[in-house]
């Protein structure tokens, strides 16, 4: 398998080295497309096709990256089968399984966060815990983000965030699985930065395995591989059913305020909102005692699913 991978990989290179297409002439300036003067207007302007007005080699070699950039992404989709099939597998399984409705946000739910990342390892001292599902291959979660930054420097360790990455698209699945073997490392603040880095108005391809390796150079590669074909296999796995099964999560990103769903990238008074919420509550919960643990309690009297 790995051979066959090294083989894929070596491809992919060879079509990344491929010439760019030459850019686009532009028509000169006093005519139009129809080829009436440009200070005599036609009553017949046809919409011109396509690259109708580049020369044939221009067009042709256009044709021809277009098809590389095909073949680029399928190779990258074997390379990813190979790795992740049977992650792949279970995540179709679960799809196609029952759809189940959608988490009400008066209910307090059991979200369970073992193994997931968080901003505060080892600390189980918050009061309040935001479970956000995330995929940064697309720009709500992104913006959610954002906002999750401002209210971490609100409200500081009684704010924690704990992040379930998760597989929407095909070609997140990549990124997810990055993630956990950088979470492993204890460099997940970092893997985060490297996919930010990445700009959305780009291709889906920078989001492959290939590039990504590229990008998360900072690993250590032998624990990295390891992790990817093990132990991030199995959480990727649970993580899907959990959310797709459980709780019907179609999309990112989502959240669970101590246990209290929010769909989508809202605004930040909405989640300021809840958050002071939760946290008088929890005020009043433990009066002068600890707060060591206190999530873990909510986890274990939390509605089990909608």
């Amino acid at each position: 398998m790995s051979e066959r991978i090294r083989q894929l990989e070596t491809e992919v290179a060879t079509l990344k080295a491929a010439p760019p297409a030459p850019a686009p002439v532009p028509p000169p300036r006093d005519r139009l497309d129809d080829g009436a003067s440009a200070d005599r207007p036609s009553a017949s302007k046809k919409r011109m096709p396509p690259h109708a007005s580049l020369p044939p080699d221009v067009a042709e070699l256009q044709a021809k990256v277009t098809q590389l950039e095909g073949s680029h992404n399928e190779m990258w989709n074997e390379v990813e089968r190979l790795l992740f099939g049977d992650v792949i597998a279970s995540d179709a399984a679960v799809k196609r399984g029952q759809p189940r409705p959608e988490p009400r946000g008066d209910v307090a739910y059991s979200v369970p966060i073992a193994g997931n990342p968080t901003d505060q390892p080892g600390d189980d001292t918050a009061k309040v815990t935001w479970v956000v599902g995330i995929e940064l291959s697309e720009p709500f979660t992104r913006r959610l983000l954002e906002t999750a930054k401002t209210l971490r420097t609100s409200y500081g360790k009684d704010l924690r965030m704990v992040f379930k990455p998760m597989v929407v698209h095909e070609w997140g699945i990549a990124s997810a699985m990055l993630l956990c073997a950088a979470d492993r490392q204890g460099k997940f603040e970092q893997g985060i930065a490297a996919l930010l880095a990445i700009d959305l108005k780009g291709v889906r391809t920078d989001f492959r395995i290939g590039p990504l390796r590229q990008r998360f150079h900072f690993l250590d590669k032998v624990q990295a591989e390891a992790d990817l074909t093990g132990s991030c296999k199995k959480q990727m796995r649970d993580e899907q059913t959990w959310a797709k099964s459980k709780f019907g999560m179609v999309g990112t990103p989502y959240s669970f305020i101590n246990g209290r769903y929010v769909a989508g990238a809202q605004g930040e008074e909405q989640f300021r909102k809840l958050i002071d919420e939760e946290l008088a509550r929890a005020n009043q919960e433990l009066g002068n005692a600890s707060s060591k643990g206190y999530y873990d309690r909510l986890v274990k009297r939390g509605t089990k699913a909608p």
